[in-house]
């Protein structure tokens, strides 16, 4: 009973600790994504189109027309002048505002589309710091575990115990282990730089010094993460919204077949009169529409054949990523077993103090078992890297 009421309480202090390095990894995700200039920028761009096109639907502006004329002597002068407004058949400002809102919608889309690959470069680039950090962890339990050899084969070396080759040997593993963790923090740099170049060039060591883990995330099932990006997908949704559009252009056109017309008003001057009167006219579209059907088709076949490529490109990525996952969980839980095991290192540590075996054998030992730790640690890193690909569309929870 002691041992089932243990196993629950590790259960759920696991579950917790998984969820708090998911939340604060997601913090650092939208952090980030906050403060990224390229971001804003594309964010007022997007705006400024948006403005842009709702412009189109607006009414012509009013004419104003002034005319004087100058008679010969004893006739007089005359002046006129009038104003008139032009309108499109009220079918045409209609359809036009649908096909508006739909282009404002795909750029809206489009925008999102863009939100949505910083986020996942975000993501990458975190995965790549916390995995450069759990290395120099390693590199550095490797340094440690060789300082204290050190001291102990330098005093038997001074107590003529140990050779003084077995000291030479370490202190040449201990170089090649510095600069293993040399590289390392050089990389380490790399990504700090990197991520900050993302959060708009402003520091951010605060946020990143709360991630020491990958998030963990197990995979679904792999019809909801397709089901999920046709509904969720910017790209495939901006695709959308446009075939919608030209659908809506496809409609002012035929509306636009109707003449348009304008209204005005004048007032005259002559020989001592004044007139009053309006006019009405019309533009008769004959020549302005030619060919229009055909082109706005071709537009529409085309955006709907993409749509249908990026959505088969994003299922069969889908399917892909889905199956490396579980292939790298297998992995990992063939591995897990094996490194986490504390006794590797205890036991060579106790066969090499009983003299079972040679330095270098200790050495190479202990070097594959953290070879192995690495690999560990890089398949761990991989199958994060395919979940945030897998899982683009929303956060990891």
């Amino acid at each position: 009973m002691k041992r089932a009421i243990t196993s629950i309480l590790i259960g759920v202090s696991l579950t917790i600790t998984i969820a708090a390095q998911n939340e604060r990894f997601n913090y650092c995700v939208d952090f980030i994504t906050s403060n990224n200039e390229t971001l804003k920028a594309d964010s007022i761009n997007t705006q400024s189109q948006i403005l842009s096109l709702q412009q189109k639907n607006n009414l012509s502006d009013p004419e104003l027309d002034l005319s004087h004329q100058w008679g010969q002597r004893g006739i007089g002068n005359k002046w006129s002048v009038g104003v008139s407004q032009s309108f499109e058949w009220p079918g045409v400002y209609s359809a036009r505002k649908k096909q508006i809102n739909a282009e404002v919608e795909a750029l809206t889309q489009n925008l999102s589309a863009q939100e949505n690959e910083l986020r996942m470069n975000i993501r990458n680039a975190l995965i790549e710091y916390i995995y450069t950090r759990k290395l120099i962890a390693l590199y550095n339990d490797q340094l440690a575990r060789i300082d204290s050899l050190i001291i102990i084969y330098n005093r038997g070396a001074e107590l003529g115990e140990i050779s003084k080759l077995d000291v030479n040997k370490l202190k040449i593993e201990r170089i090649a282990a510095s600069r293993q963790l040399n590289e390392a923090q050089n990389t380490l740099t790399g990504h700090q730089q990197t991520i900050k170049n993302l959060n708009g060039g402003k520091d951010c060591s605060n946020e990143l010094a709360t991630l020491s883990d990958f998030p963990n995330v197990e995979p679904g099932n792999v019809d909801d993460y397709i089901q999920t990006a046709q509904i969720h997908d910017p790209s495939i949704q901006a695709l959308t919204m446009q075939s919608e559009a030209i659908r809506h252009e496809s409609n002012v056109v035929r509306q636009s077949y109707i003449p348009s017309f304008s209204v005005g008003y004048s007032h005259d001057y002559e020989l001592g009169e004044h007139f009053n009167g309006v006019s009405i006219g019309l533009t008769l579209p004959i020549f302005s529409n030619r060919k229009k059907k055909s082109e706005i088709a071709s537009r529409r076949t085309f955006i709907e054949t993409s749509q249908e490529i990026v959505q088969s490109e994003i299922h069969n990525e889908i399917k892909t990523l889905y199956r490396q996952v579980v292939n790298l969980n297998t992995e990992i839980n063939q591995y897990r077993a094996v490194i986490e095991d504390k006794d590797n290192i205890r036991l060579l540590n106790m066969a090499l103090d009983a003299g079972q075996i040679t330095l270098i054998d200790y050495l190479q030992q202990v070097n594959y078992f953290q070879q192995a730790q690495a690999d560990y640690i890089g398949i761990e890193r991989q199958r994060a890297i395919y979940m945030s690909q897998l899982c683009r569309w929303e956060n990891w929870n």
